[in-house]
């Protein structure tokens, strides 16, 4: 329990959590928290904000906290104020995606244009640069999006409209997973996405 030990001897993310049960046994109406999250492992982390959460809707508090963690406040915020350069933006993070000004805040603080978001999830990526391509044939698409996924964190574009010299094949049957390789007429087999990874990077 963290009532019986000293403030020393508390990790960061349990002085964290304890500064948050403090704010909470106030009982108030309008809680501000300043990054509520940070330090806590990400268990800790959706805990904390699904809590909040539930205080704002079920007990009709006002929660109000700042965050650098865009991915969890666009899960879990009701609305989002967005800071920037020329004053700032507020709506649900739904509207803020739909009408682009997330994007514009992204692009204000990422010079390089490096980082970008997908519009349908919200994800943020870097922007890659694709230096080989293969052609997929997924079963699911459980095990296609994360076949995409690990090929292209590895610089290889993914097609799935035609057929290229080097052709992967994927399925997951239950718990297993296997994924095969054609090229030159020539067949191999893998259990890991991390094996077939590591096979095309020396082919391709």
């Amino acid at each position: 329990s963290l009532v019986e030990r000293d403030l020393d001897e508390l990790s960061d993310g349990e002085r964290q959590r304890a500064m948050i049960a403090r704010t909470l046994a106030q009982d108030t109406r309008i809680m501000v928290l300043d990054e509520p999250t940070a330090f806590l492992d990400i268990t800790h982390r959706h805990e904390i904000t699904l809590l909040l959460g539930e205080l704002a809707r079920e007990h009709g508090k006002t929660i109000i906290f700042s965050s650098h963690d865009l991915q969890l406040s666009l899960k879990q915020a009701d609305k989002i104020w967005l800071i920037q350069e020329d004053g700032i933006v507020e709506g649900a993070p739904e509207d803020l995606v739909l009408n682009g000004k997330l994007e514009e805040g992204l692009l204000q603080d990422n010079a390089s244009g490096g980082l970008k978001m997908d519009p349908h999830t919200g994800d943020l990526e870097m922007h890659k640069e694709f230096k080989h391509v293969v052609s997929l044939t997924a079963g699911s698409d459980e095990i296609r999006a994360w076949t995409i996924r690990s090929l292209e964190r590895s610089g290889i574009r993914v097609e799935e409209n035609k057929k290229h010299p080097v052709h992967v094949f994927a399925k997951k049957r239950q718990d297993e997973s296997t994924w095969r390789v054609e090229e030159g007429g020539r067949e191999t087999d893998f259990k890991s996405i991390y094996d077939l990874s590591l096979y095309l990077r020396t082919i391709l």
